[in-house]
């Protein structure tokens, strides 16, 4: 006598591996792996920069080791798609490397505020997403979060209030022209490189801003640059952009290089024609410092009013001898 074949129902609790390594251990019904080509980028994505070199970079690793890490993604059921909620980086290297297929994290329909709150959050923790994409992606969320206070957007994604308006202001032409946005974009520039450049305007800006990108000055060195060029009172509206950029290149080497103390017998030819040196005592000490008091303090009135240009033309040699002297003597002097 012939009995039907048992039916076993099959339940999840039966799969589960009960060995130690299965302690504390969850099965994820969400990973899956894509076809890339069923994959697409969010629009509202805040990242909006591929530097093409790092995309190659990293295909050429994922040659070689394939995606270790999953991107993560949200199912478009209109679409019939998968929309990219962070990894977009990882799937443009996919493609340059040839995979067809790649692993993602399939996360449940969400509203796209909270999408958004998500991107923001994966790409502030990368030091790599540039200062105005950063900013454009706050943009964005305090729209999708229907208009509200920026206190709630800086809440939403852990940023104190101050950085969120200084990364704000990037925003800005008035404050951040287009050129400048785009090199902070390609790398070029970073949020603390567009402060120091505030302090200058016109040709001085630009021709800062021309140094800090091909000589890839550090903030620190770019603010050096922007007080020398502040003080530096040949510098006016007429001054063009290659002008600045040569007189701060000038002002780094003379910088960077140490003066060779003159013997003493050479720092007499410094002195004007049928002129002797005087005596050094007390009294011409004392004599000294009151003279350098008083020069300190026409050199600052002269740099804060403009002068007549033939007095300031006549001037010049003069204090850039009195300079060189000075810098001579103080270099040889021993501390």
């Amino acid at each position: 006598m012939s009995s039907k074949p048992r039916k076993f129902a099959v339940v999840a609790d039966l799969l589960k591996d009960t060995s130690s390594r299965g302690a504390g251990v969850e099965e994820m019904m969400n990973a899956k792996q894509i076809r890339r080509d069923r994959i697409v980028p969010d629009p509202d994505q805040p990242r909006k920069s591929f530097p093409q070199e790092s995309l190659e970079e990293l295909a050429a690793s994922l040659k070689g080791r394939g995606i270790l890490q999953p991107i993560a993604v949200w199912y478009d059921r209109p679409h019939d798609r998968y929309v990219i909620i962070h990894g977009e980086r990882r799937w443009r290297a996919a493609g340059i490397a040839g995979l067809e297929t790649m692993p993602a994290i399939v996360r449940e329909d969400q509203a796209s505020s909270e999408r958004l709150i998500d991107q923001l959050m994966e790409n502030l923790q990368r030091e790599d997403l540039n200062d105005v994409d950063r900013a454009d992606g706050l943009a964005h969320l305090k729209e999708a979060m229907g208009g509200v206070a920026w206190e709630r957007v800086a809440d939403a994604v852990g940023i104190g209030r101050t950085r969120l308006f200084q990364l704000l202001d990037l925003l800005d032409t008035k404050k951040t022209p287009e050129p400048e946005q785009q090199a902070i974009r390609k790398g070029e520039l970073t949020e603390k490189h567009i402060r120091v450049l505030r302090r200058v305007s016109g040709p001085l800006r630009e021709g800062l801003r021309r140094v800090i990108i091909e000589d890839k000055l550090s903030a620190k060195d770019a603010d050096m640059a922007a007080d020398a060029l502040v003080r530096n009172p040949s510098m006016s509206i007429n001054t063009t952009a290659e002008q600045v950029t040569e007189a701060v290149r000038r002002i780094r080497v003379e910088a960077k290089t140490p003066r060779e103390p003159e013997p003493r017998m050479n720092l007499r030819g410094l002195l004007p024609a049928g002129q002797t040196l005087p005596t050094i005592d007390a009294a011409a000490l004392k004599d000294v410092q009151a003279s350098a008091e008083r020069l300190l303090r026409y050199l600052l009135a002269m740099s804060t009013e403009p002068l007549d240009p033939a007095e300031a033309k006549r001037l010049r040699p003069l204090i850039r001898r009195l300079r060189d002297t000075a810098d001579l003597y103080l270099d040889s002097v021993k501390e």
